[in-house]
Formats: structure tokens, sequence, C-alpha cells
């Protein structure tokens, strides 16, 4: 349950946790999307892959590549 005063919706919520999450799992683990996308929710590495886009505004092979970097713009873009 949201605590008061959160405008967010619960899936909007959950979606950026999970995404969070992946982006995390993405870096220290090196397991293949598709791992990561079963550890995180429902789904596949093609379907995790526009959401982390949108979000992160690179690719998860990008983000992986690029490290910490992308996780600083990506903080100070939300």
């Amino acid at each position: 349950m949201l605590p008061l005063g959160v405008a967010a919706a619960p899936m909007a919520c959950l979606t950026e946790w999970r995404v969070a999450l992946a982006a995390d799992l993405l870096r220290e683990s090196g397991a293949p999307l598709d791992v990561v996308a079963r550890r995180v929710g429902p789904g596949r590495g093609f379907a995790v892959s526009p959401v982390f886009q949108r979000a992160y505004g690179v690719s998860p092979q990008e983000h992986r590549s690029a490290g910490p970097r992308c996780v600083a713009a990506a903080r100070s873009r939300a």
C-alpha cells in the first residue's frame, strides 16, 4: 500500500522499482537480459528492453557497458 499523498499509480511504482532492480542486476551480475527480466518480474528480455530504454535513455546492453555514468545520468533526469 502506498502512503497517503503519493501521486504515482501503483503499477507505475512497481514498474519503476523493477527497472531500477534490473539496472542493478545488469551491472552487477553479468546475467543475460532474459534471466534479469525473469528475476525482476514477469517477462522476457524483449519486453523489458523498451521499458528500460524509456526509463534510462539507453538500451540494457548500453547500460551494462556504461556502468555508473549511465545510472547517474538517469537519476538526474528523474
